[in-house]
């Protein structure tokens, strides 16, 4: 049994170390499998295999945090060191090999200058923001390493005035209207009813006649409903008095959820801060990005750009600009330093980008190939690998708080206006109850009115005939 377990064991690791030497050259290595292949290979045949895994790469880079920065002690870090250490160190040469050396940082433009220039391009640039599907950056190899599906605009609400609040109010009347007219068609319906069958036996209350009897019957339906109860006019035939009994319930109820449902609508109206309008307004962005700029401009505000987002803060510190727009990581790094500037600063508005992404540029197609072959093979699983380890590294670097990116989004606008909407959505005109309600209670009236109107017609004929016989009667006798 012992010699049948060396065998197996045997047989995987020389299975495990074929299966090693032909993804290393590709980098076809399953991120959550890296570890499998640990200790399978010496540090020289990984360097055999894979001949980058035993060189130095030179990094140039721009201070662009959280992706790169270089921190109080002179160390360089971010998300995209992170990334670089954890893919093709941990990954692609499986713990052996590939270090970065980080040059002095560089502004961007001068960085990406420099790239052009062979004789002093670095192997690898960072971070270049450009369109995530595209291969190139102005002739060099581009590849994508993070999404921006988001932007992030920041600015100060502006007080509401108390029209506005007023306008609120009735608003919040006029938005509660199709309650409003089902309650009202459903006290028409009960008071016809009530009508119909208490006017042979209270005729002083409910008179027969229409449409006297109808109105004081749709009188009482709605005083019953709004539990005033005057006692002015009473049911007293049985069928009635039954009647208005499940009325009375189904009344107050009715007329409670009117009452919750503008009472909801209107605490929520009040409780929205004015809208932050980016339309027309000044809003700061980082001039070498892309994403900010095309949100901005799709929703009709003016870009202001800045060189550094220490220039931005300030310039909305001194009231030059109305709001600063950022990618969500990014806002989630600056969030605290725009806060201390000005207080009331809260992230507004979140526009989705158009396929943006934050990636490196490298004139070494060798080093294109290896991103290439982990994507090829991690691309289902990427969000998971960002997710998991990249993204705990750089909270415990204090890279980023303990979210997902994107700040502290201040959603109170949106949140009420989906409050409200849901509230209104209990009861709108499109739902089928709405027509089922009113038309239910115009044919309950009309088929009040016309039991009414046969009944009265056949009285009057009766009168009539009754008439006709006391008067043959009456000649008789005189005769």
């Amino acid at each position: 049994m012992s010699i049948l377990t060396f065998i197996t064991i045997l047989g995987w690791i020389q299975d495990s170390h074929q299966q090693a030497e032909y993804y290393l050259p590709k980098c076809s290595i399953r991120y959550e499998t890296r570890h499998y292949y640990y200790n399978q290979l010496s540090a020289d045949e990984i360097h055999q295999h894979q001949p980058l895994c035993n060189k130095t790469f030179k990094v140039a880079y721009a201070d662009f945090p959280p992706y790169v920065f270089q921190d109080e002690k002179g160390n360089v870090k971010g998300l995209i060191p992170i990334f670089f250490q954890k893919i093709f160190n941990e990954t692609c040469c499986l713990g052996q090999g590939m270090k970065f050396e980080y040059l002095p940082e560089k502004t961007h433009k001068q960085l990406v200058m420099d790239q052009h220039n062979y004789s002093i391009a670095a192997d690898l640039a960072i971070p270049i923001p450009n369109f995530r599907d595209v291969d190139y950056y102005t002739g060099m190899y581009y590849s994508t390493i993070l999404y921006n599906d988001h932007v992030d605009v920041a600015g100060v609400l502006e007080p509401r005035e108390p029209a506005d609040k007023m306008t609120s109010l009735f608003k919040s009347l006029i938005q509660t209207w199709p309650l409003l007219l089902m309650t009202v068609a459903m006290a028409i319906g009960s008071g016809s009813i009530v009508w119909i069958l208490d006017n042979k036996t209270n005729n002083e209350q409910f008179p027969e006649h229409f449409p006297d009897g109808m109105a004081e019957g749709i009188w009482w339906a709605f005083v019953s409903m709004t539990t005033v109860g005057y006692g002015d006019r009473t049911p007293s035939f049985w069928a009635a008095r039954l009647f208005a009994v499940v009325w009375i319930f189904i009344g107050v109820t009715f007329f409670g959820m009117y009452l919750g449902t503008i009472t909801s609508v209107m605490t929520t109206n009040l409780q929205i801060d004015k809208e932050f309008q980016i339309q027309n307004k000044k809003i700061g962005v980082l001039s070498w990005t892309n994403a900010p700029k095309q949100v901005v401009i799709v929703m009709e505000g003016f870009v202001e750009e800045y060189n550094t987002p220490t220039e931005m803060i300030e310039a909305l510190k001194q009231d030059q600009i109305d709001g600063i727009a950022l990618d969500s990581f990014m806002m989630d790094y600056y969030m605290s330093q725009i806060k201390e500037a000005k207080p009331d600063v809260e992230i507004q508005t979140r526009g989705k980008t158009f396929k943006t992404g934050i990636g490196f540029v490298t004139n070494s197609e060798k080093i294109r190939n290896l991103i290439t072959g982990f994507y090829g093979l991690n691309m289902d699983n990427i969000i998971q690998v960002w997710s998991g380890d990249i993204w705990k590294k750089a909270i415990e670097e204090s890279i980023m708080s303990n979210k997902t990116g994107g700040g502290i989004w201040n959603e109170k606008f949106t949140r009420v206006n989906k409050n409200n909407k849901e509230t209104l959505e209990l009861f709108t005109y499109k739902h089928p109850s709405f027509l089922i309600c009113l038309v239910s209670m115009f044919v309950t009236s009309c088929v009040c009115v016309l039991i009414n109107q046969t009944v009265t017609r056949c009285k009057r004929k009766r009168q009539d005939v009754s008439m006709e016989s006391q008067g043959v009667i009456l000649k008789s006798i005189a005769k």
